[in-house]
């Protein structure tokens, strides 16, 4: 439990680290909202959080912000497994950061 918290803070203070000067405030809104979910839907699996996607692409979704299958899978990172198993979230995650 205790190395599961520290971990935690671990990537957290990654993340922080990486070059999200140009992202603005929306962006890093939906940004770390993106992380929350690799988070969770890393746990649900029993998988390291870069299996789900890496930063880079979160930051690319964040940034881009892909309102269709197409357009997700046009970002490097994102093939057809990727984009059947986690599309859907990552649709609807950056719906709610619309306009």
């Amino acid at each position: 439990e205790r190395g599961t918290k520290a971990n935690a803070a671990a990537a957290r203070k990654r993340l922080a680290a990486i070059d999200l000067g140009e992202m603005g405030v929306e962006d890093r809104a939906l940004f770390d909202e993106l992380v929350d979910w690799r988070l969770a839907t890393a746990r649900a699996a029993s998988v390291p959080a870069y299996v789900v996607f890496p930063d880079k692409v979160l930051t690319a979704v964040a940034r881009t912000r892909p309102q269709s299958s197409e357009s997700l899978l046009a970002l490097p990172g994102i093939g057809p497994a990727k984009l059947e198993r986690y599309g859907g979230a990552l649709l609807e995650l950056v719906g709610r950061h619309a306009g």
